[in-house]
């Protein structure tokens, strides 16, 4: 069984690399919008040193990360762009790994961790992002280390709590977002020591403290640039952002020449410009549920593989929601399998609790902002399990009724069509709201 195990591992990541390979010629010698701020940034840092930057925008670690590369590399920003998307590369392959880890320790089920490796490894949209200098992927990555060694290590050894808060504190620092995760591991720490009486409070506390050393570099230029007692950015983005929340569906960036670069999905309702989005709450309640659950499908609707729209109908576009609908819908059985399969012990009940608490908390709070696609990677890895458990209990359901396979096969299938069907349905009538994308007319 190890021989297939590696078997399986090894073609994954030989499929998984071409990928990589193939979105790294695409991106490595051009920098889209968000990229140049932090490498402008970077710039800043290495020519003024870290505690005399002064940055209203955007966190400290990523510029500081390519600011260290380009001492290796030189001034051309090409070939720090090269190495630090094969560094976001391979941290995204170790998470998939660790996850993978995990949950076959935790369930000794082959079906389980190849399939956590198999559509880990392959998600195009995750792949394509290792080869941009953004945020998003490092710091899902980074939080994504923090709550699965929450959940699944025994905390026997000091350096657990060190992973755990430092790689939360530092996916902060790398995109504040993360921020909305960082309680619910503190509560899950909690609630670890409450269900399964695995950790130590002292230990806990003195890893926090040395791990907010994390934050000393962007809290000091915050105090010194403007006399502002933060952790996070200087700027209320979330402010700009809810308010953005109220009059649009959706936001992409367009990088297709003679095309204006904002794609803005809009909501047919109309408001002032400065309300936001709990405004509509009383205000406009219809417009609030429209407009919020329409976030919400965002979240999970990725669309465009590039970050940066290239081309308003490619096949990846279809390919990439294919695949994406599929783990949805897997992952949901899954977690339903997972909850259905009888007296929960100890264990379980704190798995369950230490995914879905995060996962709820952020899907309910992002759709508050105005939604774009990559704010939906976390939420993918949290997934990730579940979805193991539901091509496992697929199999299971189709093995024991060997006597009908073909209808049980049908079955399956047709749901998954009808609930694709609908998803792209959404989606494309989403699209369709920017007044540049119809694609039912193409």
């Amino acid at each position: 069984m190890l021989k297939y195990r590696k078997t399986v591992y090894g073609l994954s990541l030989a499929i998984s690399f071409v990928l990589f390979f193939y979105y790294l010629l695409r991106n490595y010698d051009i920098n889209y919008y968000d990229e140049s701020g932090y490498i402008i940034f970077s710039k800043q840092i290495s020519e003024m040193g870290l505690f005399n930057i002064n940055e209203s925008l955007r966190t400290y670690l990523l510029p500081l990360l390519i600011s260290l590369v380009r001492i290796f590399t030189g001034v051309e920003i090409q070939y720090a762009k090269i190495i630090i998307s094969i560094l976001q590369y391979v941290l995204y392959i170790y998470t998939i790994s660790l996850i993978g880890r995990y949950l076959f320790l935790y369930t000794q089920n082959t079906l389980i961790y190849y399939s956590i490796i198999v559509f880990g490894f392959l998600n195009p949209y995750l792949i394509q992002s290792t080869t941009l200098l953004l945020t998003d992927l490092l710091a899902s990555c980074l939080i994504t280390i923090a709550i699965f060694t929450t959940i699944f290590n025994s905390f026997d050894k000091d350096r657990y709590y060190y992973i755990v808060l430092f790689c939360s504190f530092s996916a902060v620092m790398v995109r504040p977002s993360s921020l909305i995760l960082v309680p619910c591991i503190f509560a899950l720490l909690i609630l670890r020591k409450i269900m399964l009486k695995e950790l130590s409070y002292t230990k806990g506390i003195i890893a926090g403290l040395i791990s907010c050393v994390v934050f000393i570099p962007q809290l000091y230029n915050n105090v010194h640039n403007f006399s502002h007692w933060t952790i996070l950015i200087h700027n209320n983005l979330y402010e700009f952002q809810s308010r953005l929340a109220a009059t649009y569906l959706k936001y992409g960036t367009v990088v297709i020449p003679g095309e204006a670069p904002q794609l803005i999905f809009q909501t047919p309702f109309t408001f002032d410009a400065g309300t936001n989005i709990y405004d509509l709450i009383f205000n406009n309640t219809p417009a609030f549920l429209l407009t919020y659950f329409t976030h919400i499908f965002g979240v999970f609707d990725w669309g465009y593989i590039d970050t940066y729209i290239k081309d308003f109908y490619p096949v990846s576009r279809i390919v990439g929601s294919v695949f994406l609908y599929i783990f949805w819908i897997t992952s949901v059985y899954g977690a339903v399998y997972f909850i259905r399969k009888g007296d929960l012990a100890r264990r379980d009940r704190f798995i369950l609790s230490s995914i879905m608490i995060p996962f709820v908390l952020y899907v309910l709070f992002i759709g508050t902002t105005v939604v774009e696609s990559r704010f939906g990677y976390p939420l993918f890895f949290l997934l990730l399990p579940f979805f193991g458990y539901g091509v496992h209990s697929l199999y299971t359901a189709v093995k024991e009724k060997m006597s009908s396979t073909i209808w049980i096969i049908i079955r399956i299938c047709l749901v998954y069509v009808l609930v694709i069907v609908l998803m792209f349905t959404l989606s494309f009538w989403l699209d369709s709201t920017t007044d540049r994308i119809y694609w039912f007319n193409y």
